[in-house]
């Protein structure tokens, strides 16, 4: 049974290694640069933009944090005079859905002209 054992916790060891995709910043450049953007534009404060286009500053995370998207999309958008935008990945269409209406709720009374993208893998890649 030992001998079962190792082999077993070794191919399930190695699956975690063998993951190719980062789903945040693999998908943010590979959007990025499709839309011309400028990947991880620095701030004079050192934070990170995940994507700055002519018209957005644009924050990706995945679709159960929603809410961390959007807060860093309104610093993004108020330190750039950008309108705010978020990628929101979702790697199951059918469970991202319920975080992307709750974003888009978020965002109904804002004055800010929002966009989200949603972005799902097969999509870049």
């Amino acid at each position: 049974m030992k001998s079962l054992f190792i082999p077993l916790f070794l191919l399930l060891a190695s699956h975690a290694w063998a993951e190719p995709v980062n789903y945040g910043t693999d998908y943010q450049t590979a959007w990025c640069a499709q839309k011309e953007g400028i990947d991880k534009y620095r701030l004079p404060d050192s934070y990170k933009v995940d994507c700055l286009t002519d018209s957005y500053a644009i924050e990706f995370d995945l679709a159960e944090k929603w809410a961390q998207a959007l807060g860093k999309a309104r610093y993004s958008a108020n330190m750039t005079g950008r309108e705010p935008g978020v990628g929101l990945i979702m790697k199951d269409k059918q469970k991202g859905y319920k975080y992307l209406l709750r974003l888009l709720k978020a965002v109904e009374d804002d004055h800010k002209h929002w966009r989200v993208w949603i972005v799902e893998p097969g999509d870049l890649f």
